[in-house]
């Protein structure tokens, strides 16, 4: 491993965090835990959306937004693997890092969002916008997905660090 890309994901290492927003830029409602009385979140309760922007050493760091669309409060599960999808519906090769965790559980209030922070590495093909993003969602309730192609940097893909090296992904945890 060269020195940069060691630097580079120890400095990722570093700064991974999950924010918790509200949908309506207040306080936040989410919170870590499991409920007693909440059931955990299907695919059919969520959306997701996400952009993503260029980070220091040739990563981009792509935030996603999880909004819970039912009329129910349920707890947030989100799993791996996570993919990149292209507009003609090919996956591209992307892979989770061994080191990515999944994210605690979340009570996620009715109508009410919470965002996911991940990094992604070494990207040596051809740009592949525009990207959906998909998500597994732990326990088997289903995959959610949505567009990869928000703000600030609608577009952005990481440099080309190692061409023999594969691209990856990976999930920032708490």
């Amino acid at each position: 491993m060269k020195m940069s890309e060691a630097v580079g994901l120890s400095l990722a290492s570093l700064v991974l965090m999950v924010c918790v927003t509200s949908g309506l830029g207040s306080v936040a409602t989410a919170t870590s835990g499991a409920s007693p009385t909440a059931r955990a979140c299907q695919a059919k309760d969520l959306a997701i959306h996400g952009g993503r922007q260029g980070a220091p050493f040739q990563t981009v760091e792509g935030t996603v937004i999880i909004v819970n669309i039912s009329n129910h409060q349920c707890v947030v599960h989100v799993g791996t693997p996570i993919s990149f999808v292209q507009s003609d519906g090919v996956r591209i090769n992307v892979r989770d890092l061994k080191a990515s965790k999944a994210i605690s559980p979340r009570l996620l209030r009715a109508k009410r969002s919470t965002s996911v922070i991940l990094y992604w590495y070494n990207w040596c093909q051809a740009n592949p916008n525009p990207l959906k993003i998909s998500i597994a969602l732990a326990g088997g309730v289903g995959v959610v997905s949505g567009p990869f192609n928000g703000r600030p940097n609608y577009n952005a893909v990481p440099g080309c660090v190692n061409k023999t090296r594969g691209s990856t992904l990976q999930l920032a945890s708490p």
